[in-house]
């Protein structure tokens, strides 16, 4: 593998000793850290390896504490002359990719279950080079500092009923009836959004075993590959009015005709 002239100035940080080459064969590998793992042994060894390097560990026998610490910092800041309680400064990443990294660096070290003596161990676990420094950034996403969290969560049942009661409350039908009958057959569905919006009248069906019940064929936008995946679904009753998938769609048919907007 060719060594990459720029790769130096482009990782920056002279001070950091460059460790043996590493060897194209490797015992140790995992899809998910391998990829954050080769990075950190680029900007080590200031140059550019492709996702298929390997590193056996005699090559990483070398890597101490303060290599781990002075990535994170250069991951988190873009340079290792900083500190991570300094408040004038604003990390470009969130902890959660430091943690991610310092996972990644540890699963290859050759003693991974040690802690760090001082001289061996995993650099990874050493509590005064390593852990406290990058233990540091973590309030940086709670004091609303750097890149904004990307974390996302589960939509409640009180914020699910609150959307349905004032779109109810709004008075237009694109708003009120046809919105609503949306989402109640996307929670009844448990569907991504673009993937209710494609129903028509002809996907439902009377269901042939349950009078009671419809069938609804819907268009699975990921994750499908073959049309025996996704079998027709059913759609069932509540008496919970916010919840029910029929009632949602009997409100949407009736009003759609009376607006003239016909079948859709």
């Amino acid at each position: 593998m060719a060594n990459n002239a720029n790769a130096g100035a482009a990782f920056g940080l002279e001070d950091v000793p460059d460790l043996p080459e590493a060897p194209t064969e490797q015992p140790k590998y995992n899809r998910d850290y391998h990829r954050l793992f080769v990075k950190f042994m680029s900007w080590l060894h200031k140059r550019t390896y492709t996702k298929a390097a390997r590193f056996q560990p005699s090559a990483l026998a070398g890597i101490q504490p303060h290599h781990v610490a002075d990535y994170l910092k250069w991951r988190a800041y873009g340079t290792t002359d900083v500190d991570f309680k300094d408040l004038e400064q604003n990390p470009t990443c969130r902890s959660s990719t430091l943690e991610q990294d310092k996972k990644a660096i540890s699963f290859y070290m050759p003693i991974k279950g040690a802690t760090w003596n001082g001289t061996s161990g995993n650099p990874t676990k050493s509590a005064n080079l390593c852990e406290r420094e990058w233990s540091n950034g973590k309030s940086d996403g709670l004091k609303h500092r750097g890149k904004k969290s990307c974390a996302t969560r589960d939509l409640a049942e009180t914020e699910y009923r609150r959307v349905v009661h004032e779109l109810y409350g709004n008075g237009s039908f694109e708003s009120t009836i046809r919105t609503a009958c949306m989402m109640k057959q996307q929670v009844h569905l448990i569907t991504r959004t673009d993937e209710i919006s494609k129903l028509k009248y002809s996907d439902y069906n009377p269901h042939p075993d349950f009078p009671f019940a419809l069938s609804c064929k819907v268009h699975w936008s990921k994750n499908i590959s073959e049309e025996r995946q996704f079998p027709d679904q059913i759609i069932l009753g509540s008496m919970d009015t916010d919840f029910c998938a029929l009632l949602g769609l009997a409100n949407y048919m009736q009003a759609s005709f009376n607006y003239g907007y016909g079948a859709a």
